[in-house]
């Protein structure tokens, strides 16, 4: 059995392994390995953000409109940062009065996502930490 020095376990070290543990969440998120077709901006982004807004108008506020939120935040990044923003904090709002964790967690997500194409690096950082929290949260 090896023995650690407690300095190796805690502190600066557990903070290198969260950071780690984001940072391969952070990549499968960018590349896409977690198989979701909604995680592809740049293709086809016209007709999908407008097909999006088509569902938004008669959906009430239940979880699938946050999901169309969500999709339509995401779907903004690359080009509309602050509509971007302003999608997803809809989400997290809804997501909050539902106290639903996959909205809130996907909402996180997106602001930082466009933080991050912004150049924001901190701040992106702060979001997808967040979104961390939620997606450990549900087991996602």
């Amino acid at each position: 059995m090896i023995l650690m020095n407690k300095k190796y376990t805690s502190g600066r070290f557990s903070n290198k392994i969260i950071f780690f543990q984001f940072l391969i969440l952070f990549a499968i998120q960018l590349f896409g390995m977690n198989g979701e077709n909604r995680r592809t901006p740049l293709k086809n982004t016209n007709h999908i953000i407008d097909s999006l807004f088509n569902k938004l108008e008669n959906e009430p506020d239940d979880t699938n409109r946050i999901l169309i939120l969500n999709n339509i935040a995401w779907n903004l990044v690359p080009t509309d940062y602050e509509k971007s923003i302003s999608f997803a904090d809809s989400a997290l709002k809804l997501s909050r009065k539902l106290n639903w964790d996959r909205g809130k967690a996907e909402a996180y997500n997106n602001i930082g996502e466009a933080f991050r194409y912004k150049g924001k690096i901190k701040e992106a950082l702060e979001f997808h930490e967040k979104a961390l929290n939620y997606f450990k949260i549900i087991n996602n």
